[in-house]
């Protein structure tokens, strides 16, 4: 599923790192965990902690809070109220 269409089945905003427009075309085939994800698999962080471990992971998009996403990332972010259950 492309990350444009599941932002929009999860009522999520998608949060595209600077100069990577094509990002929202980004097919995701399943998620991971933060320490093996792949690049088209998402992960999701709840903590300072595991956002940075998230973006330094091979994850393709990270599910996050609105305080977190504040912080900008390098790779798109779903940007939902409740992390963890939007991942379940």
């Amino acid at each position: 599923m492309r990350l444009s269409e599941l932002a929009a089945q999860l009522g999520a905003v998608l949060v595209l790192p600077a100069g990577r427009d094509d990002a929202s075309a980004i097919d995701i085939k399943g998620v991971g965990a933060v320490s093996n994800a792949l690049e088209r698999e998402l992960v999701f962080a709840e903590s300072e902690a595991a956002l940075v471990g998230a973006q330094d992971s091979r994850a393709g998009a990270i599910v996050t809070s609105d305080k977190l996403a504040s912080k900008g990332s390098r790779k798109p972010m779903l940007v939902v109220s409740h992390p963890k259950l939007a991942f379940a």
